[in-house]
């Protein structure tokens, strides 16, 4: 995924291509072929999800579209992890664990032996003992360790890949000290994890990650949550809130349970405490030997935790929307159901929904087995775990459904590292880098090489990227990281993320650990970055809103016709909010003291590219400069609302910054033939010399829009800025309204809804992205719907 070809790569391959076809071309017969009437992608007009039943492999599938195969409703197996062996300090043998583990009726026991009570002898020793335990095939043992991170919090990693740590890893030709001997410590998590091949693993104690100054949303390289941590029947750590909170955080993750316990003896009370659950015992073996894919190995194998009770089945009829709602109704439709049981009796079952909380309740009344089923819609993405409660008050937890579309929805790869997909918006959230700026160019498949579920594509094209620093003038210069001391650390957060608009926030208030000084390898590799202390002049809050663009990703993607699914691309666009308050006074220096944007675009006199820019500055004033030669051009000013700026033309296309009413810009363009020389456009705030006092809070708004347009012209902008009503009004098209009120047409087109609903008409208007509405004052009832005369069905939308 995302990774590119050097041109000598792309030589070889062509030249191996004419090498393999030399012979091709001597045959006559070659060029006969008759080709077939092109016959475009048709998809049903609707589906009956009643059709299918639960318990079935067609309920749903990996994100590859794989069928997830679920098992029959019965106990399944159970076993615990945490144990120490007398390799670690333990008082008993693998043989001794496992004797009394077979006792105690569990079929699997993990053991996570202290790093730092074990040599590499002994840890391979572990596993030979562990081997040999499970040889019989009606029992699994499998070893683990227990270790301190380089910011001192303890994790759990097992698997049949668990290695000892080296001395020393690897980054970027630099070597780095990975093994403290001295202290027992692994000074950096991911080198570590990348050497246990990215085995099974998990935090213990989340209020210890932020007592050692560190955030849950810049952890990286871990598969599981433990919601519930004990030290043999004593509850140690209650980190329910901590899986929910990161399913919100857009982690595919699996759940364990963990109780750490020194000898046999002790696994009776461990078993009446907590135990993790799967439905056979091959499915256990799986599960604790999956890389990266931890998520769907515990949907298959219905891994769950519990102090308790059962959960026999917890299944979903269509949670992926594989159906193409553009077209097929019913394509929103969900259908759940789960059956759980406890010999004490249910009390209640609680369906949560990530951290924004409970959103199904049922209750029990004391029955043995409860079995029911509800349903939901593909309005926005669902994070959907069972909580089981019986009458004795114990708990189990399940596996989480995702209620997503992996065709527009926004959420990290599976190694839990960059948000990568088919929104366009692609960032690396835990490596404290910016949100994204613009959409990519989905028309740059037509141009370069790239895969399915690409980062990007081999081909010269425009670039926006957000900026986080400030200049003022103290008592020195001040430009906050990562220049100077480190990073302005960012935590996001997604109110919303759904098939057609996403919106993202960062909260940037403390300084955090560079991931490139000399003490911390690339940040794949390092321990979670710390916070340094509070940002010294300013905090930052911004957001964008993602609307989705024109490509048909159910046809780009699933039947793999590029070309087709992006025929009625245009472009994208990116609505960006935000604020910086200021916490002590300061001055601000410079043409651009606060940047907020950069644009930057390919030059190539030859081709034509990137020689014309054009700044409309809303007041009336239109600045255009072209690169003609070996030259520079420089210039500053300011824009204002109905203004834009832009660079062009290039193989896909411009960027555009549009600037909506009631906001003002400084930028500075700086762009150059020679080398060496900035080729960029700044836009930002302030003004050189502007005094702020302590407690002032600037806010902005603005768009970034990729205009897939190959005219090198402005007349597509000044059309979107008129459509768009960014100079204000409500005049950018017809608007009629029947129920509600209109109340804004900047950038969204904006109702008030009475007594819970909207009617209203709006005009054709042409734009390069569908015109993105939003309706104020309706309640989330889990049921607010658009009916459109274009399809002529209701379709459920997000409420946020």
């Amino acid at each position: 995924k995302g990774a590119g070809l050097s041109s000598h790569t792309l030589r070889l391959l062509m030249n191996a291509y004419r090498w393999v076809g030399e012979t091709a071309q001597a045959n006559t017969e070659l060029g006969g072929y008759p080709f077939k009437t092109y016959t475009p992608v048709q998809y049903p007009a609707t589906i009956n999800w009643d059709q299918y039943q639960f318990g079935k492999p067609n309920n749903a599938a990996y994100a590859d579209g794989t069928p997830i195969d679920f098992q029959p409703a019965a106990d399944g197996v159970r076993g615990i992890v945490g144990a120490r062996s007398n390799y670690g300090g333990g008082k008993g043998t693998v043989a001794d664990y496992v004797k009394a583990a077979k006792a105690a009726g569990l079929s699997f026991i993990v053991f996570t032996d202290p790093l730092e009570a074990l040599t590499p002898a002994t840890l391979e020793a572990l596993k030979r003992d562990c081997a040999d335990a499970s040889k019989a095939g009606d029992f699994y043992a499998c070893p683990g360790v227990e270790f301190t991170d380089g910011i001192g919090c303890r994790w759990a990693f097992w698997g049949e890949k668990v290695v000892f740590p080296a001395a020393q890893c690897d980054s970027y030709g630099k070597k780095y000290p990975l093994w403290d001997a001295e202290k027992k410590v692994v000074l950096h998590y991911g080198a570590y994890s990348a050497n246990c091949a990215y085995c099974p693993s998990m935090l213990l104690d989340y209020k210890q990650l932020e007592a050692n100054g560190s955030h849950r949303e810049n952890l990286w390289w871990f598969y599981h949550y433990a919601p519930f941590v004990y030290a043999k029947d004593k509850l140690v750590a209650d980190n329910f809130k901590e899986y929910l909170l990161g399913l919100s955080d857009l982690r595919w993750a699996a759940i364990s349970s963990y109780t750490r316990i020194d000898a046999p003896s002790d696994i009776t009370a461990a078993v009446g405490a907590c135990v993790t659950g799967y439905s056979n015992l091959g499915a256990a073996k799986a599960g604790m030997n999956t890389r990266c894919a931890a998520y769907w190995q515990a949907l298959s194998s219905r891994q769950y935790v519990t102090q308790g009770p059962t959960i026999a089945i917890w299944d979903v009829i269509n949670p992926q929307m594989e159906s193409n709602w553009k077209f097929t109704r019913g394509a929103q439709r969900v259908r759940l159901q789960f059956i759980v049981r406890s010999s004490a009796g249910i009390a209640e079952v609680r369906v949560h929904d990530g951290a924004r909380g409970v959103i199904r309740r049922f209750a029990g009344h004391g029955a043995k087995e409860l079995t029911r089923e509800f349903e939901m819609v593909q309005d926005q993405q669902h994070y959907l775990v069972l909580e089981v409660v019986d009458t004795a008050g114990k708990r189990a937890v399940s596996w989480n459904h995702v209620i997503y579309c992996y065709k527009q929805g926004l959420f990290r790869c599976a190694d839990n590292l960059n948000i990568l997909g088919a929104t366009g918006l692609l960032w690396h959230p835990d490596r404290s880098q910016p949100l994204t700026a613009a959409k990519q160019w989905e028309n740059a498949m037509d141009f370069g090489i790239n895969g399915w579920d690409s980062g990007g594509y081999l081909c010269p094209m425009p670039e926006a990227g957000l900026l986080d620093w400030i200049r003022i003038t103290d008592k020195k210069d001040y430009w906050p990281l990562p220049w100077q001391d480190g990073n302005v650390g960012k935590i996001l957060d997604v109110p919303l993320s759904s098939y057609n608009i996403q919106i993202a926030s960062q909260r940037m208030t403390q300084l955090s650990e560079r991931f490139d000084s000399p003490a911390r390898p690339t940040p794949a590799l390092a321990s979670p970055p710390k916070d340094l202390g509070p940002l010294e002049f300013f905090e930052k809050t911004h957001t964008i809103y993602g609307p989705m663009t024109r490509t048909d990703w159910f046809t780009a993607w699933n039947h793999r016709r590029a070309r087709e699914g992006t025929k009625d691309y245009r472009g994208g666009m990116v609505w960006h909010e935000g604020e910086i308050h200021f916490t002590k006074d300061v001055t601000l220096r410079g043409d651009v003291p606060l940047p907020l944007a950069r644009i930057t675009c390919p030059i190539d006199l030859e081709r034509g590219w990137g020689t014309t820019i054009i700044v409309n500055e809303g007041d009336g004033n239109t600045r255009v400069a072209v690169l003609r030669a070996k030259e520079t051009i420089q210039f500053t000013g300011r824009v204002k609302g109905g203004g834009y700026l832009t660079q062009l033309p290039s193989l896909v296309g411009y960027l555009g910054f549009l600037v909506p009413e009631g906001q003002e810009f400084v930028y500075r363009v700086s762009v150059s033939t020679e080398p060496g020389r900035a080729r960029d456009i700044i836009v930002g705030l302030g003004q050189d010399g502007q005094a702020v006092k302590a407690g002032t809070t600037l806010k902005y708004r603005f768009a970034i829009g990729t205009f897939a347009d190959s005219n090198a012209g402005n007349a597509l902008l000044e059309d979107t800025v008129a459509a768009m009503n960014l100079a204000g009004g409500k005049e950018g098209y017809p608007v009629t309204t029947k129920a509600g009120a209109y109340t804004d047409g900047v950038f969204f087109t904006t109702f008030r809804a009475e007594q819970g609903a909207a009617a209203f008409s709006v005009g054709a208007r042409d734009l390069i992205i569908d015109r993105p509405f939003r309706v104020q004052g309706l309640q989330d009832n889990g049921c607010a719907a658009l009916y459109s005369s274009g399809r002529p069905w209701f379709r459920f939308v997000p409420v946020v």
